[in-house]
């Protein structure tokens, strides 16, 4: 029983991602498009090291915020606004800062903030 779990739980993934290539490639051919072109582009700039960083630097805050959501979930909560209070965090902290005192704290709540938001596209 065990083997056939873990079984699935390889295989599971993986015809997932041959269904998604499948799947996509049928709308490009569709569409008058090379899939092998296509899906070369997307591997090359994947893994380019100007989109390595602007994978990572977009994704980290999704991964806390995930975190927070499975806390959240761990107790009991059921909770569909994320992103806002995120957002909202990032502002309130930023806020927070500005009314210190000291002209190090209103730097660094201007740059607090700039980095919770969503980055713009290039």
């Amino acid at each position: 029983m065990k083997i056939r779990i873990r079984i699935l739980s390889v295989l599971a993934p993986l015809i997932a991602l041959f269904t998604a290539v499948l799947i996509c490639s049928a709308i490009l051919n569709f569409i008058d498009r090379d899939p092998v072109e296509t899906f070369r582009s997307m591997f090359e700039y994947g893994t380019s090291g100007k989109s390595i960083v602007s994978i990572i630097n977009r994704s980290v805050p999704l991964y806390i915020s995930a975190v927070a959501v499975a806390v959240g979930f761990k107790m009991g909560l059921f909770n569909i606004g994320v992103e806002g209070q995120y957002l909202l965090g990032a502002l309130l902290a930023a806020a927070f800062l500005i009314v210190q005192s000291s002209p190090l704290s209103s730097e660094s709540s201007a740059i607090s903030f700039n980095t919770a938001l969503p980055p713009s596209p290039p």
